[in-house]
């Protein structure tokens, strides 16, 4: 007959094993789920010098082209005529720098699933010693928290949808400088002036 103590030794080990089993499970999601370090820490362009031009596409339908002038100021050269806000610009293009990859893909879907294939978007990034690098981008992650993006690399991964569409929001929406207004007087009614401000052209 065994002894209670040995049923209780052998109670006491089943616990620990099963506990010690529930934590190895637990530790091996948290690890997939979370990024790895290589990941977390590479930003997606190496960008190793002033950004001296930014090219962005969105594919078959509208692109817009800025760049830096001698003084260091951001410029619209396409579409042409329009007065760019150089701070606002600055402000926005300065994120590509630092823009990092959320999750790297060693074993990704096919470039088709992730719309690789067909990009829906285009960044090119001139720096000032003349290197481009470019990244193209697909389609919105199932979580939607994210974008399929592949590098000048090759490299595939994953990043934030808020960061990029802060860049990819100027496609639509380039911050401009106000128009100067003068002031105007023109005859009223009643025998006076009324004052009214009128757009002044920018040469």
């Amino acid at each position: 007959m065994i002894r209670k103590t040995t049923w209780i030794v052998l109670a006491i080990f089943i616990v620990i094993l099963t506990a010690a089993l529930i934590w190895q499970r637990n530790q091996q999601r948290e690890d997939e789920a979370a990024p790895t370090e290589e990941s977390a820490s590479q930003n997606l362009f190496a960008i190793d010098d002033q950004i001296a031009a930014v090219r962005l596409e969105r594919v078959g339908d509208r692109v817009v082209e800025l760049k830096r002038n001698d003084q260091g100021e951001w410029t619209i050269t396409w579409p042409e005529g329009l007065d760019a806000d150089s701070a606002s610009l600055d402000s926005t293009l300065g994120q590509l720098a630092s823009m990092t990859i959320l999750s790297a893909l060693e074993e990704a879907p096919a470039l088709e699933d992730m719309g690789l294939t067909s990009p829906a978007y285009r960044i090119l990034i001139t720096l000032k010693n003349g290197k481009q690098i470019y990244a193209s981008i697909g389609k919105e992650t199932p979580t939607g928290s994210g974008y399929y993006v592949q590098g000048s690399d090759r490299r595939l991964s994953i990043v934030s949808k808020f960061s990029l569409d802060s860049v990819l929001g100027l496609i639509d929406n380039l911050p401009l400088r106000p128009t100067p207004t003068a002031a105007v007087e023109t005859p009223s009614g009643d025998g006076g002036a009324q004052v009214t401000a009128t757009p002044v052209a920018t040469p």
